[in-house]
């Protein structure tokens, strides 16, 4: 799985969103141009929207994701059971994960100072930014927590670094992969956006 969508892949099998909400983010992964990706989510399903070409569609209640690769057009569907499969073999190679910890700096993100918190995870690094004074993420809190403890494999529903998560850097087998936060908006959502083509 290529890094920039390690974190994308296993927030949408694990969060259910409790209200609609938007996410939009930057991605880059080194050797790649930047790419958009805009999460949008509205009563239990997400759709991730990456650049122009793949758009995924993820049902919570059932972990069913569809992912469709437009100028191909093709969908590939992989159930809730079997992404749950892969992802409890995954685990069992996690022996020994560490959980984030504060590390004694801080560094501005734009205009904003953040704390830096990193942890490993099999071989992998992630180092996250986190702004404690993000604008309005009190009233979103719960969602971000989840996609903050989605890769951690034990006492990930304690882990809660007191603010929003604005940038993700990911060094996986030598490849960076870096997700930078550019807005979080509660707005109403178009169901229609979920539907399949």
């Amino acid at each position: 799985m290529k890094p920039r969508f390690l974190i994308l892949t296993t927030f949408c099998l694990i969060t259910a969103a409790r209200a609609d909400l938007v996410i939009e983010q930057e991605v880059e992964t080194a050797g790649q141009p930047k790419q958009s990706m805009i999460m949008s989510f509205k009563d239990g399903k997400i759709r991730a929207d990456i650049g122009k070409g793949m758009s995924t569609i993820t049902d919570t209640a059932t972990g069913d994701t569809s992912a469709m690769m437009h100028e191909q057009k093709m969908i590939v569907v992989t159930s809730g059971a079997a992404a749950k499969a892969a992802i409890e073999a995954a685990q069992k190679g996690l022996a020994g994960t560490e959980k984030p910890k504060k590390l004694d700096k801080v560094e501005a993100i734009g205009d904003r100072p953040c704390e830096v918190w990193a942890y490993e995870i099999n071989g992998s690094k992630i180092t996250m930014w986190v702004d404690k004074n993000y604008p309005g993420y009190a009233s979103f809190k719960d969602e971000m927590n989840k996609l903050a403890t989605a890769l951690l494999k034990d006492g990930a529903a304690s882990f809660d670094p007191g603010g929003m998560i604005v940038k993700t850097e990911a060094v996986m087998a030598g490849i960076t992969s870096t997700s930078l936060v550019k807005s979080v908006k509660q707005t109403k959502v178009d169901a229609s956006i979920f539907n399949k083509p």
